[in-house]
């Protein structure tokens, strides 16, 4: 076999096994062979290319900024009069800051979407950034066939409502849904729309199965009008089931994670939220609620750091009696409770779970390093590993000593907690730093042993 492609299948493979920020994530490589490419550097190009492409096209979308309100139709949109399969939309850099695909803020409706996502099958869109438009930055049809959706190292930013919504089919679920390393953000907070209500969420996702949400950044998804509750960062809904949350943060929130919302038994069931981070300081700017809520029957909330500095008083809940066999297990937090509602039943299986952490227990608190200080934390070898659960936020194998941690890090000896990422999310999660460090001496091994297999 021909030692570079060799030496690069083994590299991406490695980056993947490392990358856990959407600033580290791995590149998809180069286009299958068997694609058509085309290449794009204006809004007029890319909105032909996307709309008139054939099967197993690649769309390379060059550096520079597009504007949405120079379309007639104000946005971007896939056929929806015929079947596309295997179409790819990618930023040619791999930076989602070179391409930045915009209308004119949030309130403004000169451009109404970002993307609209119809009849295509297997759509992979990646390596952009989709910002101030009037509804959502990406809303995707599963009612019209649009299914096998991946969104990859995007930038979802400044959306009227849900920056990211998977709308409500009649029969049709929505499968293999899958988002990662997206960063779903607002400036400053969601502003009211003309009727003055405001209306958001990072995603809204109805009516999906299987969902992957994981190694996703959240920030500042909250009203600014501090007198209307924001709906929650992720909520999945509507006949949703078997979601996976995995590996995410969540910087200044008013709700974190919704898994079921309304008073049925089938609006989502099962799911794994694992190794999240959560933190907002207690503030009056705006409202602040729960962090996970779930009416998901047989749903498990697993090794997830959750500081909320006593914002609110339960930052878990459950919800209806149908809710049964939820199980919270090896979660720290700094306050709160479990808060039972409406009749929900206690599973009688939560175990390993810390309510009153002190900070003084941590890294450093204060650059929201939520990692062990040391050995002797509270929190460190505490609880027995959970098979679903047997790396960390890192991707550490759990356990590191006899047992293992409680909350989304494992402590390991050899950490270089006080080292920092080299990203533009240093001051949101620097808890997740020293990947590069970690990274840069294994591939140096990668590379020996490399050398020596292939007598380069």
């Amino acid at each position: 076999m021909n030692f570079t492609k060799t030496f690069l299948l083994f590299f991406v493979f490695f980056l993947n096994l490392n990358a856990l920020l959407p600033s580290d994530a791995p590149s998809l490589g180069n286009p299958p062979d068997t694609h058509t490419i085309v290449t794009v550097s204006t809004i007029e190009e890319l909105n032909s290319a996307i709309y008139d492409a054939v099967d197993h096209t690649t769309i390379w979308v060059k550096s520079g900024s597009y504007d949405l309100t120079t379309l007639a139709q104000k946005q971007l949109s896939t056929p929806n009069n015929y079947k596309l399969t295997d179409l790819v939309i990618r930023g040619e850099t791999g930076n989602p800051e070179d391409v930045i695909i915009e209308g004119v803020s949030a309130t403004d409706d000169s451009a109404t979407f970002g993307i609209q996502i119809w009849d295509t099958e297997n759509v992979v869109i990646a390596d952009m950034t989709f910002r101030r438009v009037f509804y959502h930055c990406v809303s995707i049809h599963p009612e019209n066939g649009a299914t096998q959706v991946k969104l990859y190292h995007l930038i979802f930013e400044d959306a009227g409502e849900q920056l990211v919504k998977v709308n409500k089919g009649t029969d049709n679920a929505l499968e293999g849904l899958i988002i990662q390393y997206c960063t779903f953000k607002y400036t400053d907070g969601v502003p009211n729309k003309s009727n003055g209500e405001c209306y958001s969420n990072g995603i809204s996702a109805h009516y999906v199965t299987g969902m992957i949400l994981e190694n996703c950044l959240f920030r500042n998804n909250y009203c600014q009008d501090s007198g209307q509750l924001c709906g929650g960062n992720i909520l999945v809904w509507s006949k949703s089931k078997d979601t996976q949350i995995i590996g995410n943060t969540f910087y200044n929130y008013a709700q974190g994670i919704v898994l079921g919302l309304n008073e049925d038994e089938d609006d989502h069931t099962g799911g794994i939220v694992k190794n999240n981070i959560f933190y907002r300081a207690k503030t009056t700017n705006y409202q602040q609620d729960v962090s996970i809520y779930v009416i998901s029957k047989n749903a498990k909330v697993y090794h997830n750091t959750i500081i909320t500095e006593d914002s609110y008083y339960a930052p878990l809940e459950v919800r209806y009696e149908f809710a049964t066999g939820v199980v919270f297990k090896n979660n720290l937090l700094d306050s709160g409770f479990i808060n039972y509602r409406n009749n929900a039943p206690d599973a009688n299986q939560n175990s390993g779970n810390i309510f009153d952490v002190e900070t003084d227990q941590f890294y450093d608190y204060d650059s929201q390093n939520f990692k062990a200080k040391n050995e002797n934390a509270t929190f460190v070898d505490k609880v027995d590993t959970i098979q679903e659960c047997n790396v960390d936020f890192s991707l550490i194998t759990r356990p590191q000593g006899e047992k293992s941690d409680i909350g989304a890090f494992e402590y390991k000896l050899d950490d270089s907690n006080d080292s920092d990422n080299d990203s533009d999310d240093d001051d949101i999660v620097s808890s997740a730093q020293n990947i590069g460090a970690h990274l840069f001496g294994k591939i140096l091994i990668l590379f020996s042993f490399l050398l020596i297999l292939f007598k380069f």
